[in-house]
């Protein structure tokens, strides 16, 4: 499980490293409605980028790109909208 500290913590790594590859980061942490969060916006050009921040406190759950994303895609989809 992830704690609110660290989770915060990769969000302000994810930001510093986006903006460092140019990004503008737009916002951080936004709830559109209930239910759906999203770590990151930013934008890159004429595009806005929603970025999904995955930390992990120990590796034997596996690198965060592995957890199941069908839910989290879905949520992600309904907050673009």
């Amino acid at each position: 499980i992830i704690t609110s500290k660290l989770q915060e913590r990769a969000i302000e790594a994810a930001s510093v490293f986006a903006e460092r590859r140019g990004y503008d980061v737009l916002d951080k942490t936004w709830f559109p409605e209930e239910g759906i969060s999203v770590d990151l916006i930013a934008r890159d050009g004429d595009d806005v980028v929603l970025i999904d921040i995955a930390a992990r406190k120990e590796i034997d759950k596996g690198p965060p790109e592995e957890d199941p994303v069908g839910s989290r895609q879905r949520m992600e989809i309904a907050a673009a909208r």
